[in-house]
Order: structure tokens, then sequence, then C-alpha cells
């Protein structure tokens, strides 16, 4: 009688190694991300800034897929008895820095769209301003409280123009 165990033994796929399957897919990752970052660079929906950042990271997973023992010197050095978290710890600072890239960006955003409503409203009263000048017919110029209003208004404008 022929063991179950062996029969089964018979039709095992040959193990493949799982370390040669992920330095291939990081190796697939970092390529088509930076693919991908090219594409969208070239059709300029994604700024220089902005693209350099995630061209460092593809870039990043190649090598990491060409040079894997890096992980694991750079673990000896360190002390770390698991290599692979340091990726982990590289990947968690790339991100908080990145994120305080951002914030600082998005800072200079908000204060240059603070500075253009402001400019915006100058030139919205001034332009009001104007309108009301050439609503006036030249019966009411010769009036003096008129000539009055005028110069108070064209005070008006001159010191809103001083702000901008």
């Amino acid at each position: 009688m022929q063991d179950a165990g062996a029969e089964r033994r018979h039709f095992v796929l040959p193990i493949v190694d799982c370390m040669n399957i992920a330095y291939v897919f990081s190796m697939t990752l970092g390529l088509g991300t930076a693919a991908v970052i090219l594409y969208l660079l070239r059709r300029d929906a994604l700024s220089v800034g902005y693209s350099l950042w995630w061209l460092a990271v593809a870039f990043g997973l190649i090598g990491l897929s060409l040079f894997p023992f890096l992980v694991d010197a750079l673990g000896r050095i360190l002390g770390i008895h698991y290599p692979p978290i340091i990726l982990l710890i590289i990947a968690l600072c790339v991100v908080l820095i990145k994120l305080l890239f951002m914030d600082i960006d998005r800072s200079q955003q908000e204060r240059n769209i603070r500075v253009l409503f402001q400019r915006l409203a100058i030139l919205e009263h001034a332009l009001e301003l104007r309108s009301y000048y050439c609503e006036l017919s030249p019966d009411d110029t010769a009036d003096e409280n008129t000539e009055q209003k005028r110069s108070q208004d064209q005070g008006e404008v001159e010191g809103h123009q001083k702000i901008g």
C-alpha cells in the first residue's frame, strides 16, 4: 500500500523563491511609478517640485530591488535584528517630511490667496469710484458739493493705491 502523502508530494510545484518575487515586484512597482510620474509630468498634471519627490521614491524602490543586501548591511551597522523594519522607518520618515513640505506649501498658498483677495477688493472699490465719476453729467461738475465729493473720493482712491 502506497503512502497518500507520497502521492501528493509528487504533484507539488517547485518552491519559488519568495525573495526573488519580492525583488521583481518592487522593481516593477518602481518602474511603474516612474513611468506614471513622467507621464503626469509630461501632461502637465503634476508640477516639477512634486514629481521630484515621487521620482525619488520610484528610484529608491528600483535601487532596493537591485541591491537588496543594502538593507541587511544597514541593519547590521545600526544593530537592528530585523533589517526589513528599516524600510518602514525610512518610509515613515519620508512621509512625515513630505507632509511637512505640503503644509508649508499650503500655508504659502493661503497667504497668497489672502493678499490676492485684498488686492481684488481694492481694485473693485477703485472701479466703483471710477464708474461713479463716469455717471456724473457735465452740469453736476459745476456744483461745489460735487467737487468736494470728488476730492474726498480721489483721496480714498489714492490711499487705497498706496496700500496695494
